[in-house]
């Protein structure tokens, strides 16, 4: 790897600068005008990913309503006639409630998403359908019944369910020409326009508030994926060494307690490698501080290769020093990568012709506990359970200044 004039810490922070690319979705999306509902591309993906479980429960509760009142429903239809009854009965547990559990399967998260929407709103357009079809044969004042239970669906289901609006409106308007183009209008209603056209109102008054509602979700979940983003960012800055680009000694060290505390309850070994760059003042002296600190941010971009993205912790400890976290790594795997990180660093080739005469190499130092070894530096750290973790730190720092005395450029593990 070579070192030139560019200044990798100079493009870190740029990147950094930028922010996540979801922050400039949501401010494309919050600029929206109000009557538009509708993300698009990933942030669409993503609000219908996160909001499914709350659409599944409300679809859930719509549907256990509706079987409800099929279960219930036979005490009012025993004054039907026995033919009517017979329809009647088929139409709830022949149509409904087949309906209704269809509609609750294929409302799980295991499906697509736009097999679960179907699910919400197929369900009850057929429900609407055959029953205003099935109203045809009662008497007046049953299929009125019939007419306002119908448009109660309509309604509930636009207060209850969570589907986009765009749903909601096909789902009204389907149900409500269904209803008004089936219904068998007596003659002698004169009590038409109250009883009618009123319910019809209200359920559409249901599909603006679901207009209104969707709207105000949508701008509520926006407005905290933008905070939940912005404050990881936060965290990230803080936990982030902003010249190296990797962790920093306070997140360093929160990292190797948790660590330290599951190799204790899982029983595994756990490593921790120290690492200091040679010569590093003279360096500094010979070239700037400048200079130095790209030799820093280099040094670290090429350790961070070289470790487990996800399972290792590499931070810088301070000034020129680094350090490793190896979780779950015994003796002989601790030491081959440390010595993999002092020969990346070895390795590496200064731009500057300044310092070619200062050869960049890294001293380690390593310290590894294994439970199930019983080494000198396990029973010593055995009966220190309190300072344990600081215990490991400190055999691996201890390693680190035998190297150093024994020239540099090194590898060497703790007793």
């Amino acid at each position: 790897m070579k070192l030139g004039s560019s200044n990798s810490t100079v493009e870190f922070a740029e990147r950094r600068s930028i922010g996540d690319p979801w922050l400039a979705l949501i401010d494309r999306a919050r600029i929206q005008s109000w009557w538009q509902l509708e993300f698009s591309g990933p942030l669409k993906e993503r609000y219908d990913k996160e909001t499914a479980g709350r659409r599944t429960s409300n679809l859930r509760i719509l549907f256990g309503i509706l079987l409800f009142l099929c279960a219930i429903a036979p005490l009012q239809d025993t004054t039907l006639s026995p033919q009517s009854f017979r329809e009647s009965m088929i139409f709830r547990y022949g149509l409904m409630v087949p309906a209704c559990l269809l509609g609750i399967i294929f409302s799980s998260k295991r499906f697509p998403l736009w097999l679960q929407a179907m699910a919400g709103y197929l369900p009850i357009i057929l429900l609407t359908v055959a029953g205003a079809l099935f109203s045809r044969n009662l008497p007046p004042i049953l299929s009125e019944k019939y007419f306002h239970g119908l448009l109660m669906i309509l309604t509930g289901s636009n207060l209850i369910m969570t589907e986009r609006f765009r749903h909601a409106f096909f789902l009204t308007v389907t149900g409500l020409a269904a209803i008004l183009l089936l219904y068998p209008y007596h003659s002698g209603q004169i009590y038409f326009i109250p009883l009618f056209v009123v319910p019809c109102i209200l359920t559409v008054i249901s599909l603006l508030l679901r207009f209104r509602q969707d709207n105000l979700e949508r701008r509520s979940w926006i407005a905290e994926f933008k905070n939940n983003l912005q404050n990881n960012q936060l965290e990230s800055m803080v936990n982030v060494d902003a010249l190296t680009g990797i962790s920093n000694r306070r997140y360093f060290d929160g990292a190797l307690r948790q660590m330290w505390s599951v190799a204790q309850k899982q029983y595994l070994p756990i490593a921790v490698v120290m690492m200091d760059i040679d010569r590093f003042k003279d360096l500094n002296d010979l070239a700037g501080h400048l200079e130095g600190d790209n030799c820093l941010a280099a040094v670290g971009q090429a350790l961070q290769e070289q470790v487990r993205i996800g399972v290792d912790v590499l931070a810088r400890y301070g000034g020129d020093e680094f350090v490793v976290i190896l979780p779950g790594a015994g003796e002989e795997m601790a030491m081959v990568v440390a010595e993999r990180l002092r020969t990346v660093v070895e390795e590496m080739k200064l731009g500057e012709e300044l310092l070619q005469s200062i050869p960049l190499t890294l001293t380690v130092g390593v310290a590894c506990f294994e439970p199930k070894q019983r080494t000198k530096l396990a029973e010593w750290m055995q009966n220190d359970t309190v300072k344990s973790y600081r215990s490991l730190l400190k055999a691996a720092d201890e390693a680190l200044y035998r190297a150093k005395q024994a020239g540099g450029n090194r590898v060497e593990i703790a007793a």
